[in-house]
């Protein structure tokens, strides 16, 4: 009789979902008071969807519920949590839809492309390897460079005849630069411990400081000690900037934005999810993923198209960027 005067368990579960991942899109918002709350707020479209999709339902059997005279007159929650889950999902939207090409390069500017790739350091590399010589991008940025990995990405010297490779210590492997146009010294030292690498790379004249980064997996790991270390070398990285990673982050989380406050980058939007537990299908990375692989750049730089490329052996898709460059003043 309870069950049935407050509608049933369909309703009591209904409900439940969707105040509690409110709840917890709302903690996510809280990450910059503490990493626990960030933790959540990689999953903040998740919990915004859920407490959509299990709110409408719930409020819809709450009315019906109500007029059979099955509940009372507060009991509509679930039609709550689902407009604080479209309230928090909305501004998140953009790093999560394709957003159109930029009409055309900054004026009389060349385009150039950047791909970014996570390996994964036990992937087998030929799919890796054909797909960035069917891309041919003018600079490729990996990460989980093991030993094995650096001798077949020698095979690309053809292709790449100017590579950095940051060489020890990163636990899951270390990350690489690779580039068709030359290196224009000096050297930026590289953090194996911060999974951070940059070089400056002549482009056509115009030098352009390109960062390959790492990070961990977010707090009760190392990612904000990470963030925190690479503070100070990433506000001295001469500009213009433009940095490829797997930052085992979203975009919107408090990590991404103080990484990008550090050197006073934006967060290029439209890339969407990249990243899924390998044990599930690829094909459920657009709608169940993870957007942790990001292309950060400064002013200087203008973002003008980014795209998901097909899945390689890796269980993060490769992302490439077209962009041009500003001349300097």
């Amino acid at each position: 009789m309870l069950g049935r005067r407050r509608g049933g368990w369909p309703l009591r579960i209904a409900r439940v979902v969707a105040v509690g991942a409110a709840c917890a899109a709302a903690l996510g918002l809280l990450g910059g008071f503490h990493p626990a709350f960030d933790s959540l707020a990689h999953f903040h479209a998740h919990l915004a969807g859920l407490a959509i999709g299990f709110g409408l339902p719930a409020f819809l059997l709450w009315a019906l519920a109500r007029r059979r005279g099955r509940v009372g007159a507060r009991k509509a929650d679930g039609l709550a949590a689902a407009l604080v889950g479209a309230v928090l999902l909305w501004p998140v939207l953009p790093f999560l839809t394709p957003q159109p090409p930029a009409a055309r390069a900054i004026e009389g500017e060349r385009r150039y492309t950047l791909l970014q790739m996570n390996l994964r350091f036990n992937a087998q590399p030929r799919a890796t390897l054909d797909r960035i010589r069917e891309v041919r991008p003018d600079i490729v940025t990996v990460q989980e460079v093991t030993g094995p990995w650096r001798r077949h990405l020698d095979e690309l010297a053809d292709l790449y005849p100017h590579r950095f490779f940051c060489r020890q210590g990163y636990s899951v492997g270390n990350t690489a630069i690779l580039s068709r146009h030359p290196f224009a010294g000096p050297a930026v030292p590289c953090s194996p411990r911060n999974g951070f690498s940059a070089q400056a790379v002549d482009l056509e004249g115009r030098r352009v400081t390109v960062v390959a980064q790492h990070l961990q997996w977010p707090w009760p790991y190392g990612q904000w000690r990470q963030i925190r270390q690479l503070d100070q070398p990433l506000a001295g990285l001469p500009r213009p900037i433009i940095v490829g990673g797997d930052f085992n982050a979203a975009p919107w989380s408090a990590a991404v934005r103080t990484y990008a406050a550090s050197a006073g980058l934006e967060i290029a939007p439209g890339i969407g999810p990249t990243w899924l537990d390998r044990r599930l299908p690829h094909g459920l990375i657009a709608w169940i993923g993870l957007p942790i692989d990001n292309i950060l750049h400064s002013p200087g730089i203008d973002g003008l198209a980014v795209e998901r490329l097909a899945p390689t052996a890796s269980d993060h898709l490769p992302v490439l960027i077209t962009f041009s460059v500003a001349a300097p003043r």
